[in-house]
């Protein structure tokens, strides 16, 4: 995240640490790989990748415990789940589509292991909806 609101540092923890109940310590490095996929996909077509924001705004003042941090981690990935399966049917490129369905079946595991650590069935349904 760059400027703006910051999750504080034991939020940063829980979310890092692999050995910690939601096992999520290689997320925050997929997501600089699926960034960087996207963005060598969209060169490679002859697109040029957008910009990150300047800053972020998360409501770090809601976050005070585990669970906060790992309700609003969640919700994040379930998120970046919806929005994927959105765009996908709309990419007429296959291999664009193809690093989109690769990336969305990554999110959808973080969003699982996130919430089996929030007691949550981390498989709600045979369908996402």
């Amino acid at each position: 995240m760059r400027g703006g609101s910051r999750l504080p540092a034991r939020g940063r923890q829980w979310l890092a640490d692999p050995g910690h109940a939601a096992g999520s310590g290689a997320v925050p490095g997929h997501h600089r790989e699926h960034a960087d996929l996207l963005s060598q996909t969209i060169r490679t077509l002859g697109g040029e990748p957008a910009k990150p924001q300047a800053q972020y705004r998360f409501p770090v003042e809601t976050l005070d415990s585990e669970q906060d941090v790992l309700t609003f981690a969640a919700g994040l990935e379930r998120g970046a789940v919806s929005a994927y399966a959105g765009a996908i049917p709309l990419f007429a490129n296959s291999d664009l589509a193809g690093a989109a369905a690769s990336i969305l079946a990554d999110e959808a595991m973080h969003w699982a292991v996130l919430r089996h650590s929030l007691g949550l069935d981390p498989v709600p349904g045979a369908f996402f909806s």
